[in-house]
């Protein structure tokens, strides 16, 4: 049974999804905003990890991420899309050949605090599109996941919330 978990950024589904990917035997973590900024560019986030420019960080992020996953046994699979701090635009269906024929996909709740990275709800809305079975997972630190605050509408009937 072939399982995918949607992460929008290389550290999403590690920081969020561990649960997820401990003891299931055929996982992929397919990373969507993977695409390095040219050299030379330095967004504030990344000058704020102490990185010399942003691509470097990106690398960095990449080596990290592929590690973690190799601990759980997942093999992590990159889109390449380049995120919004790098003047990347919204995610588009490009994620329907990394999910269509998967048994089961994770994909971030994003239930967001204000102002925070809305990429993760690009990410939900597609993989809730494409595969409206969908199982969704709390991505940290974008949300706030607490049971006096209601999911959004149109989520209350998408897929199981799961990985908290």
């Amino acid at each position: 049974m072939r399982t995918v978990i949607l992460s929008t950024h290389y550290d999403d589904a590690v920081l969020s999804g561990w649960t997820l990917m401990d003891g299931v035997a055929d996982v992929e973590v397919v990373t969507v905003f993977t695409q390095p900024p040219p050299p030379g560019f330095l967004s504030g986030w990344d000058r704020g990890s102490g990185a010399p420019d942003s691509a470097t960080r990106v690398e960095q992020r990449a080596v990290e991420n592929r590690a973690a996953l190799a601990l759980a046994g997942a093999r992590p699979v990159d889109v390449g899309l380049l995120e919004g701090q790098y003047g990347g635009r919204p995610v588009r269906p490009e994620l329907e050949p990394y999910i269509a024929d998967a048994e089961v996909v994770y994909a971030p709740a994003a239930v967001f605090i204000q102002g925070s990275n809305t990429e993760h709800g690009h990410v939900r809305d597609v993989a809730l599109a494409l595969r409206p079975d969908s199982r969704l997972y709390v991505d940290q630190p974008y949300c706030r996941f607490r049971s006096d605050v209601p999911l959004p509408p149109q989520l209350s009937t998408g897929g199981a919330v799961s990985g908290l």
